[in-house]
């Protein structure tokens, strides 16, 4: 009877701590770490003090951003050209997460993103694309955005949202730095801060009183202004310690210290230094709070717009907006595809555009033609996969792959690489080569794992490729006659299947030995 009674007991106490777990707030921050690239969670906010624990959950990438959306258990981190969300986040344990990517094609480099809780829209800032874009997060189409901000802006990085009243915050760095306000759709956008500004890599909001913060990190400051940009005033000025990146909670900013290796919390108002987070090994990136109990109860203004796309709210109310390359219909709600391509034509490139011209013209009827440009790129070698309708091109200037999608001018940047040069295109395989310049190493880019592989780097001087997708070989002509005639004369293995002289026949997607 007591063994029957003790196993009822331990039962119901299983019972009760399983829905405790499943019902147990949790409050705390999430911090980027590079060295090792990890997200490193602190389940608490500090309030003082020195050495906290946390708990590591260690990714692939360099961690350039987090937002949160603590309603579904939620992070989104920036890093290696996408933004991936981590479902199922805990602050507590982390052998229960899944990855998901929300975005591929953001630049590898500095910009902010932020997440909008009330419509679920994720925006970004891409500081090498010069632009600020936009998607619905959670709809499982990882190619698709809104571009709401590019004109007249060069290296914008930091980002706060006021979903409530429908507004953005963005910094755009180069070559003077400033503060700009704008609707969720991009529109009204107008510079709010600007004397006094250097580079301002993060921005957060207090909504309550509707202020902004942000840092510089040349001057070593963190700053604030009301919505207007009127009554700024420094708040810190620690020549100390370089401050990266802010955020705001109850009254406490948390500043992100790269050069020190520490987070630090300062009251909002006074400045007074309350707690230190030190990082040894590891270096903080970015940060976000994580707080699962106070969760914003507010209903989704969009929830009535059957927007056909996307539906962002503004100052003046829910708005319905289109993705690239798309439309908005006269109901203000559908979108149709916008039409930029000729069926066939001749695809001539100068050093940051393209030019698509009828194929008609050759037979000279005039015809008009379209044009991509890249007004930051020198575009050094290109090739084309004409039933997708994308250029895959050579950036030299940033040192990039990089694509341009001809019917919705969407460029995205694929990888980082060395000096290449005489790209081309395996359509068959999904594939992209090239000749990395120097070595006369040639290398390839599969298109769906987005990895980088090694073909071969023993032969001298290189110049040019060419392919034959329907039997998958590569030709690659070496013009050094000595080096083609010694290669000629030795006992050939691997994947190196024909000798036609100076020409090499070799298998692009499989490595082989000489």
């Amino acid at each position: 009877m007591k063994v029957e009674v003790l196993s009822t007991v331990l039962h119901i106490v299983l019972i009760f701590d399983q829905i405790f777990e499943a019902y147990a707030f949790e409050k705390g921050i999430i911090y980027g770490v590079r060295n090792p690239s990890s997200l490193s969670n602190l389940p608490k906010i500090p309030e003082n003090g020195n050495g906290f624990n946390y708990l590591t959950y260690y990714l692939n990438g360099n961690i350039r951003s987090i937002a949160t959306d603590p309603k579904r258990k939620v992070a989104f981190i920036a890093s290696s050209f996408q933004i991936q969300a981590v479902h199922n986040y805990s602050l507590l344990k982390s052998d229960s997460y899944e990855l998901s990517t929300e975005f591929y094609g953001k630049s590898d480099d500095t910009g902010q993103i932020a997440f909008d809780y009330l419509s679920n829209n994720l925006y970004w800032c891409d500081s090498r694309l010069n632009w600020v874009a936009m998607k619905p997060a959670y709809n499982g189409n990882a190619s698709i955005y809104k571009v709401v901000l590019q004109d007249n802006l060069n290296r914008p990085e930091g980002l706060a949202l006021d979903p409530v009243n429908g507004i953005m915050f963005f910094s755009d760095n180069h070559p003077n730095g400033r503060i700009r306000k704008a609707s969720l759709n991009g529109e009204n956008s107008t510079v709010i801060v600007f004397n006094g500004i250097v580079h301002v890599p993060s921005l957060a909001i207090d909504t309550e009183n509707k202020q902004l913060y942000w840092v510089d990190i040349v001057k070593d400051t963190a700053e604030v202004c009301d919505y207007d940009g009127s009554n700024r005033r420094v708040i810190v000025r620690s020549n100390m310690y370089p401050m990266s990146g802010i955020q705001f909670y109850k009254n406490v900013l948390h500043l992100v210290s790269e050069e020190k290796r520490l987070v630090r919390g300062i009251d909002a108002f006074s400045g007074v230094y309350s707690y230190n987070v030190n990082f040894n090994p590891g270096i903080p990136t970015a940060l976000a709070i994580f707080d699962t109990e106070n969760l914003p109860n507010l209903p989704d203004p969009c929830f009535s717009k059957e927007c056909g796309q996307i539906c962002v709210n503004t100052p003046s109310g829910p708005t319905c907006i289109c993705y690239e390359g798309y439309d908005l219909t006269e109901d203000e709600r559908s979108c149709k595809e916008r039409l930029l391509m000729y069926r066939k034509g001749i695809l001539i490139s100068t050093h940051n555009e393209f030019e698509f011209v009828n194929i008609a013209s050759i037979n000279n009827i005039s015809t008009a033609s379209q044009s991509f440009k890249d007004s930051t790129a020198n575009i050094t070698s290109f090739a084309v996969d004409a039933v997708k309708a994308k250029i895959y091109y050579i950036d030299k200037n940033s040192g990039v792959l990089k694509q341009i999608d001809m019917r919705t001018r969407q460029i995205s940047v694929l990888t980082n690489m060395r000096s290449g040069k005489d790209l081309i295109i395996d359509w068959n395989q999904h594939l992209l080569g090239w000749i990395n310049d120097g070595s006369s190493e040639i290398l390839s880019f599969n298109l769906e794992s987005r990895n980088t592989s090694s073909i071969y780097s023993k032969f001298m001087y290189a110049e040019s490729l060419t392919i034959n997708p329907e039997e998958g070989f590569v030709a690659k002509v070496v013009l050094d006659i000595w080096i083609a005639f010694f290669d000629y004369e030795r006992k050939l293995e691997g994947r190196i299947t024909e000798i036609f002289g100076d020409l090499r026949r070799v298998d692009l997607s499989e490595n082989f030995k000489l």
